[in-house]
């Protein structure tokens, strides 16, 4: 499943502090912008939500990584944006 099937294992209130799907739907519109700082901590956020299941956990992982992937690879590039997205989502852990 992808990430855009992830939604709260427990019922809960849409865009409540915490909310999984909320958080995932942050990083998608994040990512369709090339925001993939946002993406990524959005992510993470949506990782620690309440009531996440560990299969969701493991698809919300690989599309972090996928993005943190996409960003190092263009920093090898030498693209001086994805550097400094990546220091800034390292500087967020």
């Amino acid at each position: 499943p992808g990430i855009a099937s992830v939604a709260p294992a427990r019922a809960g209130h849409p865009g409540a502090r915490g909310d999984a799907k909320a958080f995932v739907a942050a990083a998608l519109s994040a990512s369709r912008s090339n925001d993939y700082v946002s993406a990524v901590l959005m992510l993470q956020r949506a990782t620690e939500s309440p009531g996440v299941t560990p299969e969701q956990v493991a698809a919300l992982q690989a599309a972090r990584k996928a993005w943190v992937a996409e960003l190092m690879t263009r920093a090898d590039r030498g693209d001086e944006s994805a550097k400094a997205a990546l220091g800034r989502i390292g500087d967020a852990h």
